[in-house]
């Protein structure tokens, strides 16, 4: 287990010149350092603002140290990534992308800027660039209007939408984005999967 100690330490040797700690701790922006094995080995304190604004204690860099970012990544959407970890350290080209990343009260667009370094380290950036209040209509009701004949209520990974059972409608249920139904299982919306996979 890595401890906050070894992470700077980790942080500094690896990241070197190329980003000053100082300047990455402090930036609004979370910012994390993934390892060759895509485990997270140090994140800077926007990171824990983040968890704590979203009611996720358990997500502060304290407790993420040392966890595979993939493990913690939905299954619809960990290919994806993981393909793009690999591009990036292979191409050793910096990458970027969009992506939602809402509340149940606020829509967030983040940009997510990955920066290749030495030994397949990756330095990866997530900027809010649009938030505001939700738009979309909310539907108020029950996780039995959305229970499948699995027994599964199935939620999309990228805008958190929730898919009626019976048609392709997928609904934005606020209550369910605060307070996932215990028998949550991710997918993605046609909408979604055209933005990651062009299909």
């Amino acid at each position: 287990m890595l401890t906050p100690q070894k992470s700077l330490s980790t942080f500094r040797s690896i990241v070197g010149s190329a980003f000053s700690y100082e300047r990455v701790e402090a930036d609004p922006a979370v910012m994390y350092l993934l390892d060759p094995q895509s485990r997270i080995v140090y994140c800077n304190l926007a990171w824990n603002r983040f968890a704590n604004d979203n009611d996720a204690p358990e997500l502060v860099r304290e407790k993420v140290i040392g966890t595979s970012v993939l493990d913690v990544t939905v299954d619809p959407l960990r290919g994806f990534y993981e393909h793009i970890y690999s591009q990036v350290k292979k191409a050793r080209e910096p990458w970027e992308y969009n992506f939602e990343c809402s509340s149940d009260e606020q829509y967030r667009m983040l940009r997510m800027r990955i920066f290749p370094l030495p030994k397949s380290f990756l330095l990866v950036e997530n900027s809010v660039r649009v938030e505001r209040p939700h738009t979309a209509v909310a539907v108020d009701t029950t996780e039995f209007c959305y229970t499948d004949s699995r027994g599964m209520v199935v939620m999309c990974a990228h805008c958190r939408r929730t898919r009626h059972p019976d048609t392709d409608r997928w609904d934005w249920v606020p209550r369910f984005v605060a307070n996932l139904p215990p028998n949550t299982s991710h997918g993605l919306c046609k909408n979604c999967r055209s933005f990651y996979f062009g299909s």
